[in-house]
């Protein structure tokens, strides 16, 4: 009798033994104490946000004309609200920094067709600046910043700003060209004015014809001791050009990005030619062709074109 008590007494113990065991094994991973893993459904909050705009700067780059060309989309799923392009405070502007120095340009301004009032829309802005403000320069940073002052309402504010190292080898080279030809001294004569482009001083010596145009007909080459007769469009001479003889400068040093004037013993003219009596109405065509033979360097032909009237 005692011993049955006894083995009945393990045998409860064992049993009680097991479940505790066994509730520990299903507590880790049953369904009556953990949920399932997995991410949380959204809160409203984040929802909201997923619905609002969102712009970017998407590019920045140069034009052909030299501006800079700014591009912003839209990626939200809504549009900006109308009203951000209209309150006369506190509105929403675009701040445009080059080189360090910011101008702020209004909403309406950047984009007047409200494209960013729908989602996926890009605008594409010419902000009228221009990458090289100083032909010197061979870096330009230029950086875009949305909304800086946090009027619009976004589903990020942390991608709206955007920045553009431009760069760029700027050769070392003359470059001479005929500026202008301009009214000089009495009897109606005519002067030349030269110019050196480059980022270097030009050294060496350059000769040059002057051909005139009337009408579109080539009269020929003003050379010394050959006139040429001007007419009006019934065909009746009413002017003569007179050259000026040989036209040339020998051995001239032009320093970079000056003018210069032809005069003094280094050049055989000072006017390129004289009119008499008088330019007609109509006027006449000038076309220079300039050599040049630069020091160190093979000649090089250039034509350059003026129209001359009264």
């Amino acid at each position: 009798m005692q011993q049955n008590y006894v083995c009945f007494y393990v045998k409860s113990l064992l049993t009680l033994l097991f479940l505790f065991i066994g509730s520990l094994v299903f507590a880790e991973s049953g369904p009556l104490t953990h949920k399932p893993k997995g991410d949380a459904p959204p809160s409203k909050v984040d929802q909201m946000r997923e619905l609002l705009p969102d712009l970017i700067v998407s590019e920045i780059s140069e034009d052909s004309a030299g501006n800079i060309i700014v591009k912003i989309k839209n990626i939200g799923k809504s549009g900006i609200k109308a009203s951000e392009y209209e309150r006369s405070s506190n509105q929403a502007f675009i701040e445009l920094t080059i080189d360090g120095k910011s101008t702020k340009n209004m909403l309406a301004t950047v984009d007047p067709q409200r494209a960013l009032t729908h989602p996926n829309r890009e605008v594409y802005w010419n902000t009228g600046q221009k990458v090289w403000q100083d032909p010197a320069d061979l870096k330009t940073e230029v950086i875009v910043r949305i909304d800086p002052s946090n009027q619009i309402k976004e589903k990020d504010k942390n991608n709206n700003e955007l920045k553009k190292l431009f760069s760029r080898f700027i050769p070392v080279k003359s470059d001479l060209i005929v500026k202008r030809i301009y009214r000089c001294g009495p009897n109606i004569s005519f002067c030349m004015e030269f110019e050196n482009k480059g980022n270097k001083e030009f050294r060496g010596s350059f000769v040059f014809n002057v051909d005139i145009f009337q009408f579109g007909v080539d009269l020929g080459s003003i050379v010394k001791g050959h006139n040429i007769m001007l007419h009006n469009r019934q065909g009746i001479v009413v002017a003569q050009i007179s050259g000026g003889g040989s036209y040339s400068c020998r051995n001239v040093v032009i320093p970079a990005n000056t003018t210069f004037l032809p005069t003094g013993v280094l050049c055989s003219f000072e006017r390129i030619f004289s009119i008499t009596p008088d330019i007609p109405e109509e006027g006449f065509d000038v076309q220079i062709r300039l050599l040049i033979n630069e020091e160190g360097k093979p000649e090089k032909h250039s034509r350059f074109n003026f129209h001359i009237t009264k």
